[in-house]
């Protein structure tokens, strides 16, 4: 398969598991979107980080979310009544199970093609965002997404362990 297939395909595994976890867990319509500038690179984020370890291939989740929506997610799912209540540990736990889901569900579509893997719990913080490059020969899906106005960065990596 070539490298532009394999692109492909983990494209349409990370915009699949981004939407479900948008629309089933965050109850928030989610849109695929190309327009981003660079100056949305500066912005601060919540950043989830999840491994992926398999037989065959080890590969890399991102998940970055700006802070104010994080912040207002985060009043919703834990009932804070103030929005100052909330703090950088309950923003990072948000984007953490986020991170968690999204790993679940590239993995079950890894699974689907034959690759085994297991996740790493994701690793947490506050950072500016970044635009992710190709390590190594790896596969890379950068997409960004339109979210109640906020721009959610999803990138996924994949490199295939060859003997």
């Amino acid at each position: 398969m070539s490298s532009d297939q394999e692109r492909l395909k983990l494209h349409k595994m990370a915009a699949l598991a981004m939407a479900e976890v948008l629309d089933t867990q965050l109850h928030l319509p989610g849109v695929e979107t190309e327009k981003y500038s660079l100056a949305d690179h500066d912005t601060l984020c919540v950043k989830g980080h999840v491994a992926m370890h398999g037989p065959q291939f080890t590969g890399d989740i991102f998940l970055e979310i700006p802070v104010p929506f994080v912040r207002s997610v985060a009043q919703q799912i834990f009932g804070f009544e103030n929005p100052a209540d909330v703090q950088d540990a309950d923003l990072k736990d948000v984007v953490g199970e986020l991170s968690n889901m999204i790993g679940g569900r590239v993995a079950a579509e890894l699974l689907a093609e034959g690759l085994t893997c297991t996740l790493v719990p994701p690793d947490k913080s506050i950072v500016t965002r970044v635009k992710h490059e190709a390590k190594d020969s790896a596969e890379l899906s950068q997409t960004y997404w339109l979210c109640d106005g906020n721009l959610i960065s999803l990138t996924v990596q994949k490199k295939l362990i060859t003997s």
